[in-house]
């Protein structure tokens, strides 16, 4: 092999800048591929990006992909192989009692991995195509079985004991117990939902208060003049100038209602 003269390195080197190139771009070593982690290296990975609440609910389905396929890299299972590993999921949980055949848990178990592989496709561990829970199908859900109580249901639960005198006479908190009973008897909102009720979700034009639920649900839900009286009433005696931010319903030891308060009520 010729060695090139002078002239010709300089050629070559002129030519290499008016393509935009260096010498170090035509070395054909090609980087290291970048290693897939196992579900036991990745999953904590991915619930670190994951709100501290959706994490809390995820880890337990997300751990069945670590007991199930401890030292197997992410990019290995096959859309089939998850689906079947998701019906795994419910059969299990449709064993417990208090279920309804375990759907819910598979389709929970469904987002849980769903998450992971967005995270894995945003790390650039496998491409948006090769994501296999694109295919994955949550199951349907079965009609709810939640509905308002009747007219005669409600006079039926008031006139037990006469239930409004007890609670108005009674307890550690009459005051606070008469308004939370009237409050869950004028609006059906959950626990969860009078929980996170503020002072400014009260609408005093209108007659509404917001009502902050299950599944981040909002609704605005008209109520009588009567409930909104007590509910600022409520608000001025416990709590005055608070933040109206913060909590509304409020115990006389000065700690806003929590599962505790619902449970002695």
């Amino acid at each position: 092999m010729t060695t090139p003269s002078a002239d010709m390195i300089a050629a070559a080197k002129t030519l290499l800048a008016t393509m935009g190139l260096s010498a170090a771009d035509l070395n054909d070593t090609k980087p290291a591929a970048r290693t897939v982690p196992t579900f036991t290296e990745y999953v904590p990975v991915a619930l670190r990006a994951a709100s501290p609440t959706s994490a809390a609910v995820w880890q337990c389905y997300l751990n069945v992909l670590i007991n199930e396929w401890p030292t197997r890299p992410i990019d290995e299972p096959t859309t089939t192989e998850l689906t079947s590993l998701s019906i795994t999921v419910q059969e299990r949980s449709a064993q417990g009692s208090g279920t309804r055949g375990g759907r819910g848990a598979r389709a929970t178990f469904i987002d849980a991995i769903r998450f992971l592989y967005r995270c894995a496709v945003a790390d650039k561990l496998i491409t948006f195509n090769d994501n296999p829970v694109i295919g994955l199908r949550k199951p349907t859900k079965r009609p709810s079985t939640r509905r308002a109580l009747t007219s005669k249901q409600l006079t039926d639960i008031n006139d037990i004991n006469d239930i409004n005198d007890i609670v108005a006479t009674t307890g550690r908190d009459p005051a606070l117990d008469s308004l939370v009973i009237r409050l869950h008897t004028e609006t059906a909102c959950r626990r969860g939902g009078a929980k996170a009720l503020r002072p400014c979700d009260l609408e005093t034009t209108h007659l509404t208060l917001r009502l902050r639920e299950k599944g981040c649900t909002i609704r605005d839900q008209p109520i009588s003049p009567t409930l909104m009286t007590g509910l600022l009433a409520h608000t001025e005696h416990r709590a005055p100038g608070a933040d109206p931010t913060g909590p509304l319903l409020i115990q006389a030891n000065g700690n806003p209602v929590g599962d505790n308060y619902y449970q002695l009520l």
